[in-house]
């Protein structure tokens, strides 16, 4: 069995060609079915964020099927995207899961938004009844090692969050920040975060687009309620708007954000689009007045405190080595004991069988002597016919490692306590 992970995230391909496999993060259960279905995977998670789509599952041989199965997934018709996607196998596989769990691959270093994410794709596998022994120790291990490394090293204080990225973008563009008012497309966790961080830098008016059935229990009170495909016209109101729906819906226009300036007079406009796929036309980045970033534009701005990020990052690396290390030694373990359980049985079965001839014959009469001899002859003929085989095979082949292995495991020579 193999461990195997198969995605494409920031690192490896731009956010256009990202959101051409995006998966959203809603309704995994159904997909994780799909992906068993068509996979010989033994063991499936899913986990979908605005910077990554990864494939998680336990193989019978490392192959290439969780790619083929994306694209397929996605229409197949671009095999150009194979370029952008990425298969790790074995215990690389297991250190990408802790660092991604850990923030270390992240866009912005020791985001903790991320954990949440893994914590989601593994309830969803759950869920589903896609994970398994082996999926279920790995995402445990996973969280362990995220606690570990926010307790034991600097990275959880030196992180900065997208929620505080757009902090400083806009007090950089408002001095009056406190007066402003926010629209917020698409209730998610990132609205909501970024929507907490701006009330405690004084800012109380708000105006969530959303589906109609939307709860406001998690909303400041002052929070206006509107319609997703009403957001248009309240635009005009907005000195700051945050898009982080991801539906693959463009939300707001050029036309719909020139309209607005207009009305506006030209008053500037930040838009921050955290959605993937984008929920808004890249081309207002062009209008004279609108500051238009999105999530690959928010990781470029972040890189203060990089000295120490880096030591952090350092200490950070080290403890996933060792986790890694260590849920590499359980599953070698782990196969370790079904190989002993197999070996015991079958010395088991063949004990059985010789003990049955024996009792046969010493009921027929035959010399008890000479069936305690039988007995003896044909159990060692068979305990010693794989071995054997084994050490002939190695010689023949001049393989003095498999020899030598034998040796040590054999003993010959060796006197064994009764």
């Amino acid at each position: 069995m193999a461990i195997t992970v198969t995605g494409i995230n920031h690192h490896h391909a731009p956010l256009a060609v990202r959101e051409k496999l995006a998966i959203s993060p809603k309704g995994l259960i159904p997909i994780l079915h799909l992906l068993h279905r068509d996979t010989a995977a033994r063991e499936t998670a899913l986990l979908a964020t605005c910077n990554r789509t990864e494939i998680y599952g336990v193989l019978p041989n490392q192959a290439d099927v969780f790619m083929d199965w994306l694209l397929s997934y996605h229409g197949g018709t671009d095999r150009s995207l194979k370029n952008y996607i990425y298969t790790y196998g074995g215990e690389h596989a297991i250190s990408h899961l802790l660092r991604v769990s850990s923030g270390l691959d992240s866009l912005i270093v020791g985001e903790p938004q991320v954990l949440g994410q893994v914590k989601h794709a593994y309830q969803a596998a759950r869920h589903a009844g896609t994970s398994g022994r082996l999926l279920s120790r790995l995402f445990e291990k996973a969280f362990a090692t995220a606690k570990r490394v926010r307790r034991s090293t600097p990275i959880g204080r030196l992180q900065v969050s997208v929620a505080s990225a757009a902090i400083h973008l806009a007090r950089q563009l408002f001095a009056d920040l406190p007066q402003k008012t926010v629209l917020l497309l698409g209730p998610s966790r990132t609205t909501t975060l970024i929507s907490k961080h701006l009330q405690t830098h004084g800012i109380s008016r708000f105006i969530l687009a959303a589906p109609t059935q939307t709860p406001m229990t998690a909303w400041s009170p002052g929070t206006m309620l509107i319609k997703l495909g009403e957001c248009a016209r309240y635009l005009r109101e907005a000195d700051i708007v945050v898009a982080a729906w991801g539906r693959g819906t463009q939300l707001l226009t050029m036309a719909d954000a020139q309209q607005a300036l207009q009305e506006r007079r030209q008053r500037p406009m930040l838009f921050l689009d955290l959605g993937m796929p984008r929920d808004l036309d890249p081309r207002i980045a062009s209008l004279s007045g609108a500051y238009l970033y999105n999530v690959d534009d928010i990781g470029r701005l972040v890189s203060r405190n990089m000295d120490q990020r880096r030591l952090a990052l350092a200490e950070a690396e080290a403890i996933i080595a060792e986790e890694t290390e260590h849920y590499v030694r359980w599953l070698q373990g782990l196969r370790a004991h079904s190989l002993i359980t197999e070996l015991r049985a079958h010395a088991q079965n063949m004990s059985a069988d010789l003990e049955r001839q024996a009792i046969r014959q010493l009921r027929a009469g035959d010399d008890p002597a000479e069936v305690v001899q039988r007995f003896s002859h044909a159990l060692r003929n068979r305990l010693l016919h794989g071995p054997t085989m084994a050490l002939r095979h190695a010689a023949q082949h001049d393989d003095p490692e498999a020899l030598d292995l034998l040796r040590q495991t054999l003993g010959p020579g060796k006197e064994h306590p009764r």
